[in-house]
């Protein structure tokens, strides 16, 4: 038309109505194709699918009727699978899901396709998608949603027909352009795309509706689901879809729980449903936490303040009442439905009226991560319009826009919020309370542990003490029974001598001899004989004193304050005496004559060391002296390490000498040799007949073979010892971690009475 601008009728030459002569029969579907079997596939594959489905209904039901059996009364592919399956091993929680896992997790996946309808649209349709989730997930029972979702269903049946109605649109033939399309109309091709209006330039895009066909689909299983969820028969195969009691307090649970208990981890699915049901509550966090941390936006922000609530009081919320916990968890929902319903919306601000906001709002767009993420659209800036906040460019924060992170943070918290709608649920709380009643327990047997340390060794030195005290009292009674014998032995000495020389009683006057001679006599003797007596004496202490000064020059080197007296009076020979002495000395004598008997690591060594010892000559050729110091470096390490280090000095010794002895006898044939090389030959066995071995390639491979069968031993018994070791260091935390597993266990069972 004339009345169009120049940039609006650039704009409109690709228009159906400008473009080229319509032809009314295109509307209808009457097209010539020249290849008709390519246009045709598509229906030809529906007719084939039809076709199929029809034939293997038909055989069953004929089966049956034949047979004489019934049908089942749910739709599965394993008959033999019900809920009491559930929980005897992966395979058969495998086949479970298999059959009934839209019956289990139908409500969700139904959210969750919802979800993608609205990302992958991002359009005016796709906010009634999310304000029809938002009435939805309101009620937020089951039962509640079950009641509501026919009309949800007739919402999404209605809303797909009259999408199909405006990509048909009105026929072109009458030349006529949908009214904002006019001159006057202010609506960019963007914003007519984002409202999904019929229009002739830009058509709406046809592929947004197998998004929308897919939900309704599923919406209409779920459908048959709540419906299903009523029978007798599926509940007893499937299980009851029921939700727990919201009013029932978890960390108090009396009644009897219906599930098994899984967290002593008894198979490999309980260790499934530890990390499923004990530890997703923290990776849903962290999920939430990534949300908020990859995009900078306003947005995010909520994601942040929730994360950080819940990682603070989380501890705490999980052992709070079930009405509580999903009351702030569905407060964490509606916050990221929110976040996705505005991203939505403002996407319109995006898609088509950017450039305004480039000028005159960029601190919006950076606010809000304002970016359109839909391909199709045709986002031109203009480049040549600086931007108002002060000559800066501003730029779109492409990156950070979308609703994938929000899309996947809202499938985990759907997710844990079925954990704490669950009975395993109950199991998890039971045990976070016994750990919290046992949270002081590991260091009160900790301390335990040390004082019963400390009382051992008090123990000890009271007996150590007890001990010496019973060798003094013994020291002190036989150096009593000295003192009482050496008493003795002189009040007998004294009342020898007395015996000897006894004391005569002198009288008042001399008797008179009659006979003088005789008295003359008898006074000379005695003054001749104490003459004699001084004169054995001095002889007798010389020689005492020169056996005195022989005793010290013998006692110098040694230890000339003590001697046998000394030693005797003072005890120092019963000090240390003890009944078990001798036994230990014994004892000691007979480990220092038995051998010590090899250990398997010592017998690994061995072999290795005889494996590289056995090598073909042309591996290993070294000059002579030096190979000698290393074979008896190497015999000498092996020998201190298989037996000891005195037996491995004494061979030692053994060899210098044979090595002595050959050196004497190589010095007369000293010129009939060459100096060459050593070559290391090892037999096996040394009394039989020496023979040579080629060193063919099997011995080769042999050798090789044994090498690294000795290398898999060595490190099996590497990891023993070191296993052992470990067990040996912490055998304390070990014992404590065994008591608190087995009073853990036995809160837990109290706790669930």
């Amino acid at each position: 038309p004339m009345n169009y601008t120049q940039k609006q009728r650039e704009e409109m030459k690709d228009s159906l109505l400008y473009k080229e002569p319509v032809d009314p029969s295109n509307w209808v579907g009457l097209n010539k194709f020249n290849p008709l079997l390519e246009n045709l596939r598509n229906n030809l594959l529906m007719l084939a699918m039809l076709a199929f489905e029809v034939t293997i209904y038909r055989h069953q039901q004929y089966y049956r009727l034949r047979n004489k059996l019934t049908a089942p009364a749910a739709r599965i592919i394993f008959h033999d699978i019900t809920r009491q399956h559930l929980d005897n091993g992966i395979v058969n929680c495998a086949k479970y899901f298999i059959n009934y896992f839209f019956y289990k997790f139908g409500l969700e996946t139904c959210f969750l396709l919802a979800v993608n309808v609205i990302g992958q649209r991002m359009d005016f349709y796709a906010m009634l998608h999310a304000f029809s989730l938002i009435a939805v997930m309101y009620r937020r029972r089951r039962k509640a949603i079950a009641e509501i979702w026919p009309k949800y269903c007739c919402f999404q049946a209605c809303i797909l027909t009259w999408q199909y109605f405006v990509c048909i649109g009105i026929p072109p033939a009458a030349c006529k352009d949908y009214p904002w399309r006019f001159p006057n109309s202010a609506m960019d091709s963007n914003v007519i795309k984002w409202l999904y209006f019929p229009d002739f330039h830009t058509n709406p895009n046809p592929i947004f509706l197998v998004y929308d066909f897919m939900l309704l689909l599923c919406a209409s299983l779920q459908r048959s689901i709540f419906d299903e969820e009523n029978k007798a028969a599926v509940r007893l195969m499937a299980g009851d879809n029921v939700e727990i009691c919201r009013d029932l307090d978890a960390a108090s649970f009396s009644v009897h729980n219906p599930v098994p208990d899984f967290i002593h981890c008894r198979s490999y699915l309980d260790m499934l449903k530890v990390i499923m049901f004990s530890y997703l509550f923290w990776f849903v966090l962290t999920i939430i936490f990534i949300t908020g941390t990859t995009r900078i936006s306003l947005f995010c922000l909520g994601y942040l303040v929730g994360c950080f609530y819940f990682l603070l009081f989380g501890g705490e919320l999980l052992l709070k009442p079930i009405k509580k916990i999903l009351h702030y968890w569905d407060f964490l929902i509606a916050y990221n439905v929110f976040v996705i319903t505005m991203k939505n919306i403002l996407s319109i601000l995006a898609c088509g009226y950017i450039n305004v906001l480039v000028v005159n709002n960029c601190w919006l767009i950076q606010l809000l991560s304002l970016a359109c993420t839909i391909k199709e659209y045709k986002v031109i800036i203009n480049r040549d319009v600086t931007p108002g906040d002060g000559g800066k460019k501003c730029d779109l924060p492409s990156d950070e826009a979308g609703i994938i992170w929000d899309s996947i943070c809202f499938a985990f918290l759907l997710l844990q919020r079925r954990v704490f709608m669950s009975y395993y649920f109950l199991h998890v709380v039971a045990d976070i309370r016994a750990s919290q009643i046992l949270a002081s327990r590991g260091a009160e047997l900790f301390q335990a542990t040390i004082v019963k340390a400390v009382r051992a060794r008090l123990e000890e030195e009271n007996k150590s003490m007890e001990q010496l005290k019973r060798q003094m009292d013994r020291i002190k009674q036989r150096q009593e029974k000295f003192k009482s014998g050496k008493k003795k032995m002189l009040s007998l000495a004294q009342e020898s001598g007395d015996r000897e020389n006894p004391i005569q009683p002198q009288e008042s006057g001399y008797r008179e001899n009659p006979i003088q001679p005789q008295e003359s006599g008898d006074r000379e003797n005695p003054i001749q004989e104490q003459e004699e007596e001084d004169d054995g004496a001095e002889r007798e202490r010389e020689k005492v004193k020169e056996k005195e000064t022989a005793k010290t020059k013998k006692r110098q080197w040694w230890r000339p304050w003590v001697d046998h007296a000394s030693m005797v009076r003072s005890g120092d020979y019963y000090l240390f005496e003890t009944d078990s002495e001798e036994e230990e000395e014994e004892e000691e004598t007979r480990e220092d004559q038995e051998l010590p008997k090899k250990s398997a690591f010592q017998r690994a060594i061995g072999k290795f060391a005889s494996a590289l010892i056995a090598l073909p000559r042309s591996i290993i050729k070294l000059p002579k002296t030096i190979l000698q110091y290393v074979i008896r470096a190497a015999k000498f390490v092996y020998h201190a390490w298989i037996t000891d280090s005195k037996t491995a000095m004494k061979e030692r010794s053994k060899e210098k000498r044979k090595f002595w002895k050959r050196y004497t006898k190589r010095d007369k044939h000293k010129k009939d040799k060459k100096e060459g090389h050593v070559t290391i030959e090892m037999e096996e066995d040394q009394e039989g007949p020496q023979e040579k071995k080629s060193d063919g390639p099997d011995n080769i491979l042999k050798r090789v073979f044994n090498i690294i069968k000795f290398t898999w031993v060595l490190f099996q018994t590497t990891v023993e010892s070191f296993t052992k070791w470990m067990n040996n260091v912490c055998r304390e935390h070990i014992d404590i971690s065994t008591v608190l597993r087995i009073e853990r266990c036995m809160l837990t069972r109290e706790v669930k009475k």
